[in-house]
């Protein structure tokens, strides 16, 4: 059952906020964070002993010692080199950790709901291992370990790795970059259920490994709270298989009545929502509906799709930008080397001198460019230095609450 709160939420409200107990990074930003607190140097220093590991301090080195000292000399074995992914480290330092601290597994961590749960309170389906590519994963991990001289038990071996397989580790992200640079195992939301129409989302903050879990949506007095596991921007049928690899099946009605039937997907990947490079105010709506369908009204990534929209009209020809304006239905404007006319620009019945005012006109939407964001207000351009954020997506800046 997924953690419920006694109070009704508004969208923007903060549920509660995390740190992960465990964590690591991707192999290709390695050597560019610090892998205890993901702080991002070019003066990052190996581990003098396994030469795996980057601190961007000795502070750093000594609180990460704690996991670290488990694996540091398994890491120094060339049996294992092979095996050094993400996704490994993930597994290799949650088990030793398990192993070797004698209360790692059993503690009790407060959710925001005021219940506690442990790693061992975690239900996993060990049934996984019935599919052939997951059981000889579990024998690489255990021929492996032997190979290492580690100490194992089978049933151990088989619970933690179905725990990996079953609970989601959440994407860890840097404020200087957007993508995901590593993954951590946050107790505090092991317990949301999955839904294609979630109530919350993570949003990211300048806080090195905290993650904030926001609504997206007026959630009322004792409804579960609900996130989403896989991607809201792949299809149904995409989102179903990649449910199945953490047992799970999403019961919304998104789901259930395969309400996106009719969103084009493709469309939403930024470098394909222009694809013939002519802004069209019906395409607009479309991907505004399908925008709504997909990710609700406040969802993160909604914005962000929103926001390359507006970067890719900020470098379009400025005639095709003007389409979107209600009172220029049509413009002359030319695409390609051959300067093609593609439509007809609009006449007057009368002539005209040089400076007289043909109209005037104002846009229904516009957008500032990232190097003017919380300069000017996004609304009347206006400059000052006292805008104020928007609370709830924490990207738009205003002067005033008008």
């Amino acid at each position: 059952m997924s953690p419920k709160l006694s109070k009704p939420l508004s969208p923007g409200d903060v549920i509660t906020e995390d740190m992960p107990i465990i964590h690591v990074i991707h192999d290709e930003y390695k050597d560019k964070y610090c892998d205890n607190c993901m702080k991002r140097s070019d003066q990052l220093k190996k581990c003098s002993k396994c030469l795996r590991m980057y601190y961007c301090s000795i502070e750093c080195q000594k609180n990460d010692w704690k996991y670290h000292k488990n694996e540091c000399k398994l890491y120094r074995h060339e049996s294992i080199q092979t095996f050094l992914d993400s996704g490994f480290r993930y597994l290799l330092r949650l088990y030793l950790s398990v192993q070797n601290i004698p209360t790692f597994a059993t503690k009790k961590y407060r959710l925001f709901d005021g219940s506690e749960v442990s790693l061992r309170d975690i239900e996993v389906n060990v049934n996984v291992f019935d599919v052939n590519e997951k059981r000889e994963h579990l024998w690489e991990i255990c021929n492996l370990f032997i190979q290492l001289g580690v100490k194992y038990d089978f049933q151990e071996v088989v619970h933690w790795l179905a725990f990996v397989t079953n609970v989601p580790a959440f994407q860890l992200k840097s404020h200087l970059k957007i993508g995901c640079i590593g993954r951590g195992l946050y107790m505090g939301y092991t317990t949301l259920r999955h839904s294609c129409q979630p109530n919350s989302a993570f949003i990211y903050n300048s806080r090195g490994l905290s993650k904030e879990l926001r609504a997206m949506r007026p959630i009322e007095a004792n409804e579960e709270i609900t996130i989403n596991v896989v991607p809201l921007y792949r299809n149904r049928a995409d989102r179903q298989q990649a449910l199945k690899s953490y047992s799970m099946v999403c019961e919304c009605d998104k789901c259930v009545h395969h309400l996106d039937r009719r969103v084009d997907y493709e469309r939403l990947i930024p470098s394909k929502q222009f694809p013939m490079n002519v802004f069209d105010t019906q395409l607009m709506a479309n991907l505004l509906t399908d925008l709504d369908v997909v990710f609700g009204e406040y969802y993160p990534m909604k914005t962000m799709i929103l926001m390359e929209i507006f970067r890719q009209l900020s470098i379009c020809p400025s005639q095709l930008i003007h389409t979107i304006s209600p009172s220029l239905p049509t413009h002359r404007h030319t695409i390609g080397s051959n300067h093609q006319i593609c439509e007809m620009s609009p006449k007057l019945s009368k002539p005209l001198s040089p400076g007289d005012v043909i109209t005037q006109d104002m846009p229904i939407i516009h957008a500032l460019h990232s190097e003017s964001k919380g300069k000017y207000c996004d609304n009347c351009f206006k400059r000052s230095d006292q805008l104020k954020r928007c609370t709830k997506c924490l990207h738009m800046y205003y002067c005033g609450k008008e």
